[in-house]
């Protein structure tokens, strides 16, 4: 019972990733959500300062801490720098960035220090238990919404399905494309169902109907809303932690190194013969269309200058360098604002253009520290496979942000999830240190 009020907690704060989804999706007012984002802030701080914290909090672990706290100062710079720009549409979706950037620090941070101040909880596996019934109600939710007739807004601003409705047809699915009702976008909408796959792998749940039960329900909503490369995710990274599990640090660099794998392909002008994989459009290829959006990155970057290549050109970087210029077009069933805000599609070009060589960096050794952190605890620690679940997921993020911006605020589901896994992680390997120096000091 001691691990309830953190999966209580773990709902809460997962309801609240699709802020402006909720209202969109269901046509109510954004006082709703902000109320229940303002519930998940106070209750947490009010569980921790009203007497929780009575217990001292145990020293964070620098290794991971410094890149995190870089990381937020790399934002920072890269918010001032779009604030300043005179496009009006640059302003106002930076403005929207910042908040919810904001907003998810914050959360993120008041649950590593709820999860810290309660001693006598059943540790990671607690924070384990929260997320997947959290994310999975999430899943559930979104089908019975289906079933119910309730349509996202954002649905209209979306093309119809080609291939993939053909493949499919094949499972009896005859469907368009759309966004779940929660969700800000398309591929926000996969992050849930993609995390329970990767979490309901490795756990030892009590009931394992309930837990087969909402992994089946994730991955029919991967299939219903064409998220390919996040289903891919959700495998490749169990196969991957299977295979090197006795080996963090190879995992950990593998993980690193798979965001910089479809970009680096796509340099090479020969790639575009692979167009065959992929029925959609002639225009289109294995990538669907992103290594043409890659190759209006390169196009721009190779030419910067040594400022702008180190540091960026600041929060929508594609934007302020002209880079969506050359891939704007591609856009065709879109509306006017998404062609001109669209993304680059992979994590670490979008990172590059907002934040440059000097955010990449540290962006990189964030991840490849906390994959190491959580795959070394799940070859030699105590509930080793909840950190196994842990280095699934992590690792699934990564796999995705190859093709999308999994890791930037861009992408806000898979962006507060990847930014309460750091939070955790950081938490509980403090806490794990703490205790196990107190356990020495004991001995006799």
């Amino acid at each position: 019972m001691q691990s309830w009020p953190v999966v209580l907690v773990g709902i809460l704060f997962f309801l609240v990733f699709s802020v402006t989804g909720i209202s969109s999706g269901l046509g109510l007012p954004l006082a709703l959500p902000l109320g229940l984002l303002a519930l998940v802030i106070g209750l947490m701080s009010g569980l921790y300062f009203l007497g929780l914290a009575k217990i001292r909090l145990p020293r964070s672990s620098f290794g991971l801490l410094v890149p995190a706290a870089l990381m937020v100062i790399t934002f920072v710079f890269a918010a001032i720098r779009a604030n300043s720009s005179t496009d009006s549409v640059v302003t106002d979706r930076a403005h929207s960035d910042e908040v919810y950037y904001i907003l998810c620090l914050t959360t993120a941070a008041l649950s590593g220090m709820f999860i810290t101040a309660i001693r006598k909880f059943d540790g990671a596996s607690a924070l384990e238990k929260a997320m997947f019934f959290a994310l999975g109600f999430l899943c559930f939710t979104q089908i019975v919404l289906l079933i119910m007739g309730i349509k996202n807004k954002l649905t209209d601003d979306l093309p119809s399905l080609q291939t993939e409705a053909q493949a499919l047809s094949l499972l009896g699915l005859h469907v368009q494309r759309f966004i779940p009702a929660i969700s800000t976008n398309v591929n926000g909408a996969a992050v849930a169902p993609m995390a329970v796959i990767s979490l309901a792998a490795l756990r030892k749940p009590r009931s394992k109907s309930i837990t087969i039960g909402l992994a089946a329900i994730s991955l029919f909503l991967l299939l219903l809303i064409d998220a390919k490369s996040f289903a891919i995710a959700a495998f490749a990274a169990l196969g991957l932690f299977t295979l090197f599990r006795s080996f963090p640090s190879v995992l950990a660099t593998i993980a690193v190194v798979i965001p910089a794998l479809p970009p680096a392909i796509t340099l090479s002008k020969d790639f575009l013969w692979l167009s065959f994989l992929d029925q959609r459009k002639s225009y289109y290829g294995m990538f669907t269309g992103r290594e043409h959006i890659w190759d209006g990155f390169w196009a721009v970057w190779l030419k910067a200058d040594d400022f702008h290549r180190f540091f960026g050109y600041g929060l929508l970087g594609q934007n302020t360098s002209g880079m969506y210029l050359k891939y704007k077009d591609m856009f065709t069933d879109y509306q006017t604002i998404t062609k001109t805000t669209a993304t680059l599609h992979n994590s670490y070009l979008q990172i590059l253009a907002d934040t440059g060589i000097f955010g990449l960096t540290i962006n990189m050794l964030l991840l490849w520290v906390l994959v190491r952190t959580a795959a070394a605890w799940a070859k030699n620690g105590e509930e080793s496979n909840v950190w196994g679940a842990f280095t699934v997921l992590t690792i699934s993020l990564a796999i995705a942000a190859g093709t999308e911006v999994a890791l930037t605020v861009y992408m806000r589901e898979s962006f507060a999830l990847y930014i309460f896994l750091i939070v955790a992680v950081l938490t509980l390997r403090s806490a794990k240190r703490e205790n196990a120096g107190r356990a020495s000091i004991r001995r006799p």
